[in-house]
């Protein structure tokens, strides 16, 4: 009689000693004491069909030669939403584009076609825009903003400073009181200053 450890008779058969456990667990295996007696138990998987015994499948799975279905019907989509506009090739639509995301925002769905066109544009917009930033052809709002108020202080300041520089230059003109004319100027000036700083850019506002 040839015994081995569980661990050794599963290394025999190439399978892991969980694999062993489940045959000691179903009675398949022979054991003298804590060790499998070889040559019964493998009596035993040559009848089981298991491990170096077990039985080549002789069944072929059949194959489905079709091929598979195309479910053309998207699910979600609403048919009374409009269909999204035409767009040539390198066109730009936003108002298609807001839109569409205006329906979504309502629960309306456009079909995946209108979707993955509008997406299609929506990318192309985004590079065309890149690049027009990288030439320096756009800039961006915040900073723009930035630019403006830069300038509008530095022409406040000149501004402010202009009653002194040509005040008395105008009073020798005039010949008439050179505080007199820069206490004048400086009123005039603040009042257009004033004019000028109520009102606000709107970068929205088309030409």
């Amino acid at each position: 009689m040839t015994i081995c450890s569980l661990t050794a008779y599963a290394k025999r058969h190439g399978v892991s000693k969980q694999a062993a456990t489940k045959w000691k667990t179903r009675g398949v295996l022979v054991f003298s004491g804590d060790l499998v007696d070889e040559k019964a138990s493998d009596r035993r998987m040559r009848d089981a069909g298991l491990g170096l015994y077990k039985r080549p499948s002789t069944t072929v799975p059949e194959v489905d030669r079709r091929p598979p279905k195309v479910d053309t019907k998207p699910s979600g989509v609403d048919r009374t939403a409009a269909p999204a506009p035409a767009l040539e090739d390198g066109e730009i639509d936003p108002g298609g584009i807001e839109q569409f995301l205006a329906d979504l925002n309502i629960g309306k769905y456009r079909s995946q076609v209108d979707a993955q066109k509008i997406k299609e544009n929506v990318l192309a917009a985004r590079h065309l825009m890149s690049l027009q930033k990288e030439a320096g052809e756009l800039i961006e709002v915040e900073r723009a903003s930035t630019q403006f108020f830069k300038l509008a202080r530095d022409a406040r300041d000149a501004w402010i400073t202009w009653p002194a520089r040509i005040g008395p230059l105008l009073a020798a003109d005039l010949k008439a009181d050179t505080p007199t004319v820069v206490e004048a100027l400086n009123r005039y000036v603040q009042e257009q200053l004033e004019r000028i700083g109520a009102a606000e850019p709107d970068f929205d506002e088309e030409e």
